[in-house]
């Protein structure tokens, strides 16, 4: 129920990443900006084994920001971004979801990792892109980048509105393929929107791209945003997903 979840066929080889929802070492599933998170980074680094890494979370906006990372000094939990890459081997890179889409980047042969954070407005926007571009700009090559998209909310379980289409419709009238109509409801479509990030970064010539499949809306081990309001509930916690070198 606790474990870190991995995709078996993304390249592990002097790598540690995987997907952490709910925890029970964990008090309120915040990394940032909480007066938990330090002790909550401190027992992630403990599930991982990689107590003497340093885990770098950013000031998530929904943005197309990311954040270069040399060395730990580069860490800044008030950096407004929302994706990060690294070559440094002591930094763990760690992205906060909870239905947006965590995918998570890797070119083992230049030895960079990358992480972002893929909500509606940051893929479409182009928060991929710059992941992607910084990792060039670090000596990755796009032949080689692997990609995994962690859990995020379903197509099934992502119902929107006309005037969300739009936004899509206008940047590519292709886009139409992302979404369904409802069938109990004309207004409303589903929008399969970790569909629509494996398309960005097949675009973007990602040779492999991996996906756990897991809905965060109807799975429990994980937290769903679109879930805890149906519910009128306030959000309890975050997923982490995680990435760094060994």
């Amino acid at each position: 129920m606790h474990q870190i979840i991995q995709h078996r066929q993304f390249a592990s080889r002097n790598l540690v990443y995987g997907f952490l929802g709910v925890h029970p070492d964990i008090s309120n599933h915040r990394y940032r900006g909480h007066k938990e998170a330090e002790k909550n980074r401190e027992k992630v680094l403990k599930i991982l084994d990689c107590n003497q890494s340093y885990i770098s979370i950013l000031k998530q906006v929904h943005g197309v920001r990311c954040a270069a990372l040399n060395s730990s000094e580069d860490i800044d939990y008030d950096y407004e971004g929302d994706a990060q890459i690294t070559k440094s081997r002591d930094i763990i890179l760690a992205t906060q979801t909870a239905d947006c889409v965590p995918v998570l980047f890797c070119d083992q042969l230049a030895g960079v990792v990358g992480a972002a954070h893929a909500g509606w407005r940051g893929a479409l926007d182009g928060v991929l892109n710059s992941t992607l571009r910084e990792m060039k700009e670090s000596g990755a090559n796009l032949c080689n980048i692997t990609a995994v998209i962690g859990p995020c909310i379903r197509q099934d379980s992502y119902e929107v509105d006309r005037d969300f289409i739009d936004r899509f419709l206008f940047e590519d009238i292709q886009n139409s393929k992302f979404f369904e109509k409802s069938e109990s409801n004309m207004d409303k479509y589903f929008f399969d929107l970790p569909g629509y990030v494996a398309e960005i970064l097949a675009h973007d010539r990602v040779q492999q791209i991996f996906d756990v499949k897991i809905n965060t809306f109807n799975d429990p081990r994980f937290f769903s945003y679109r879930r805890s309001c149906l519910a009128k509930k306030e959000l309890s916690g975050y997923n982490l997903s995680l990435i760094g070198l060994q």
